[in-house]
């Protein structure tokens, strides 16, 4: 199923449900779109930019092997549950419940070890690592869960280069193996695919995440 097919489902879902703001907040979580391709979809959306795509907050649904059934978050929403001022709290509980509901996992590109972050019991000396969610469709969010970037440093042994290959997955690199050439085709591969979320390169450190600026 598209991205599109389930957006419309869940727009038609949210009407079905009673949902005041005691509640909502152990409901959402944070999906990541391209904000170009959805731009249409985000213009009364509550979200957060990072380089060229949004964290937006959703209500989850349900989740099985095929779907992830959403409901997206409005600022009449927000208005409707008085939490017009709570936007930070809600992004915070959003990924609070994102790590609960969908939990990071590391696999080695190398040896294909696949173990969750936070207990893994491996060393990792691969070039490359992928960062996902143990369900798919939201793994690039995974970087952004409380703890999972100070965490990440230290399966890399510091500061780390980040790109996100799709929604799904974000591909992790140590600074001095980084190779902006084949990372570029990666990137314009990604684009042909509904998941396509960004095309740029991002650097991440205790600082937080910015983007490279691959030009110079």
């Amino acid at each position: 199923m598209s991205d599109i097919d389930e957006q419309i489902i869940a727009g038609r879902t949210r009407h079905w449900f009673e949902i005041n703001s005691s509640s909502v907040k152990n409901q959402l979580i944070v999906k990541p779109l391209n904000r170009e391709k959805y731009k249409g979809l985000l213009s009364d959306s509550v979200y957060k930019s990072v380089g060229d795509f949004a964290l937006a907050l959703y209500r989850f649904i349900i989740c099985n092997d095929t779907i992830l059934l959403t409901s997206k978050i409005t600022y009449d929403d927000l208005r409707r549950w008085h939490l017009e001022d709570d936007r930070n709290t809600l992004f915070h509980n959003a990924l609070e419940n994102s790590a609960t509901l969908f939990p990071p996992y590391i696999t080695d590109l190398r040896t294909g070890c696949k173990e969750m972050l936070f207990d893994r019991r491996g060393s990792y000396d691969s070039k490359e690592i992928l960062l996902s969610a143990q369900v798919d469709f939201n793994g690039a969010a995974s970087l952004f869960y409380p703890g999972v970037m100070t965490e990440m440093m230290k399966v890399m042994a510091g500061p780390f280069i980040a790109i996100f290959l799709g929604t799904s997955y974000i591909r992790i690199h140590r600074p001095d193996d980084f190779s902006y050439m084949l990372t570029h085709a990666v990137v314009h591969d990604s684009k042909l695919f509904d998941g396509f979320l960004s095309d740029k390169v991002y650097y991440c450190d205790h600082n937080g995440i910015s983007v490279v600026n691959c030009n110079t």
